[in-house]
């Protein structure tokens, strides 16, 4: 089926074709809402929490006596009948009611949303109108799309939101991808942080390792350090023998993490086995050419450093043996 393509005036540019499988379902309506429940659940946290009766701190004693004060029994005061005490069937604060989604009832949402939508005459599909928006203004010609407008940031389109809202009116909702979703992009900048903090770790513990790694082996060589030294060789060639020891320990180690790495990126990109904490999303990896470059640039310069210092060790046996 063919379907317009539209300018930002609502003008007809071109036609794009579309599978009738994806516009001309039949809508089940129990499915659609119950996928929007699914997204509304995941879009901020259940804070609410309340304390059963085993939560409650106090005294277990009882608060009268089993028989013969003439009223009901009491066990003590953290029932849910009295003051202070436990709630009966209040919330525990789980985060979310739906758990997860398959990915096959999503798409298939997706798709019964698109053919009510085209059912109703209210499919729009935009063009590439991102030359043409050059003030805000020009979103006022948008206002045939409905009463909310979603903006995707990209480079080179750069609008202020309050600006947008002012030309578009009260009638209108403008809100960027992290307004629309601000639990998922508070996940990843604290993600972001934590990651920063754990490759610190990493690297601080990798310079440990190579540094001890050399002074020992300076150690377990002290009688051929010696040796060679009586045969004649000079203090920079021994130095260096370690020296490249300790390079070949970093590199070796940081290739075989890379091919680990690589290897657990793919399984993650093709099998998906981890997902997002509380969604159904799983984890974004990708293989960057700049992430490896810093990755070996960093292990270059940590070996170096590490080798030069740990090998300057062997200058203490060199003076012992004289």
């Amino acid at each position: 089926m063919k379907l317009p393509l539209l300018n930002i005036d609502g003008t007809k540019s071109s036609s794009i074709e579309i599978s009738d499988k994806l516009i001309n379902l039949k809508v089940n309506h129990k499915l659609i809402k119950f996928v929007i429940d699914w997204q509304l659940n995941h879009s901020k946290p259940r804070v609410a929490k309340t304390k059963q009766r085993n939560q409650i701190r106090g005294s277990t004693k009882k608060i009268i006596a089993q028989k013969g004060s003439g009223g009901a029994r009491h066990a003590s005061k953290k029932a849910p009948i009295f003051v202070g005490g436990g709630i009966a069937h209040g919330p525990k604060g789980d985060n979310y009611k739906i758990k997860k989604i398959n990915k096959k009832v999503r798409k298939l949402a997706l798709a019964q949303t698109l053919s009510k939508k085209n059912y109703d005459k209210s499919l729009h599909i935009l063009a590439d109108v991102k030359k043409e928006i050059k003030k805000t203004k020009d979103l006022q010609k948008l206002q045939y799309l409905g009463s909310t407008i979603s903006i995707l940031s990209e480079k080179g389109l750069t609008m202020e939101l309050e600006n947008i809202e002012n030309q578009l009116g009260d009638s209108y909702s403008v809100k960027t991808k992290e307004q629309q979703n601000p639990a998922l992009y508070k996940m990843l900048k604290t993600e972001k942080v934590i990651v920063v903090f754990i490759l610190s770790l990493v690297v601080i513990i990798s310079i440990f390792n190579v540094f001890s790694s050399v002074v020992l082996t300076v150690f377990d060589k002290k009688e051929s350090i010696k040796t060679l030294k009586m045969l004649g060789s000079e203090n920079s060639s021994l130095r260096n023998i370690f020296f490249l020891q300790g390079i070949g320990i970093s590199l070796g180690g940081g290739l075989v993490g890379f091919v680990l790495s690589f290897l657990l990126v793919l399984v993650q990109k093709k099998f998906k086995l981890v997902f997002i904490p509380e969604t159904s999303i799983p984890y974004p990896v990708a293989i960057e050419l700049y992430s490896i470059l810093i990755l070996f640039a960093v292990v270059g310069f940590v070996s170096i450093v590490c080798s030069k210092i740990a090998s300057k060790t062997v200058n203490l046996f060199i003076l012992n043996s004289n």
